[in-house]
């Protein structure tokens, strides 16, 4: 009798470890700590570029990012992105680009936030021959370029960019009281944090004359301490479009 139930607990044991083995191959493999999937979160990539632009006008590296061709993840304890890019570097003369991939570390959710390079290796053109791009090209938009300017199209973004500059200008601390008539265009640039180049027709209650102005607002990276904090970087005069 003890043998018999000693062959049913056997069974059944057996029989649990078949449902378990079965279920977990049903799991994603891009769920699987140690994977790697693609990144295709926006606000996560611009904040992956931010940090990596800045890290690498350090003088460390001195170098410009001109295009990113691919974002992936992995999940370990925390995070780890590997980001395929072109570089070109400040001390090359002739401006070529080069292939790197940077991987880099961000801290699990339960401490506190922070990104770290891990490395910085060169590719060959082989290996990035079948890159996927990070954003793909619209149709009424500019591909996403880090360093180049593109239309900003976050509604909310333009209001706060609008408001900011409004009250800046109502200051007068561009040599008179100047009133927004008209925005013409919104456009952002990713640099170490974002510049911003808004157009438009301003009034200058002084004189009462129309000019067509561009200003440029810089906003901080989401890591640095003032994060969030607009900045009137310029205001300059333009041709009429």
């Amino acid at each position: 009798m003890n043998r018999n139930i000693a062959v049913t607990l056997l069974s059944t044991l057996l029989l649990i470890l078949v449902l378990l083995i079965a279920s977990s191959e049903q799991l994603s493999l891009r769920n699987v700590p140690g994977g790697k999937s693609n990144e295709t979160d926006r606000k996560k990539i611009a904040d992956l570029l931010q940090f990596l632009g800045s890290k690498l006008s350090e003088s460390q590296y001195q170098a410009t990012i001109q295009k990113v061709a691919r974002v992936e993840r992995q999940i370990v304890n925390g995070m780890n992105y590997f980001i395929t890019l072109h570089l070109i570097f400040n001390n090359d003369e002739n401006k070529n680009e080069r292939i790197f991939e940077a991987r880099i570390y961000e801290t699990p959710n339960y401490l506190p936030h922070e990104f770290r390079i891990v490395s910085l290796i060169e590719k060959t053109d082989s290996d990035s021959s079948t890159t996927i791009p990070v954003v793909q090209e619209e149709k009424d938009e500019a591909k996403f370029v880090p360093g180049g300017r593109h239309p900003e199209r976050n509604f909310l973004k333009i209001v706060e960019l609008v408001n900011f500059l409004s009250k800046r200008l109502a200051e007068g601390e561009n040599g008179g009281l100047l009133i927004i008539r008209k925005i013409l265009h919104v456009e952002k640039q990713v640099v170490n944090g974002v510049n911003y180049f808004v157009g438009m027709h301003l009034e200058s209650l002084k004189d009462k004359t129309m000019r067509v102005m561009e200003a440029k607002i810089y906003e901080p990276p989401s890591h640095s301490e003032s994060a969030g904090e607009l900045k009137l970087i310029s205001l300059t005069e333009i041709n009429a479009p």
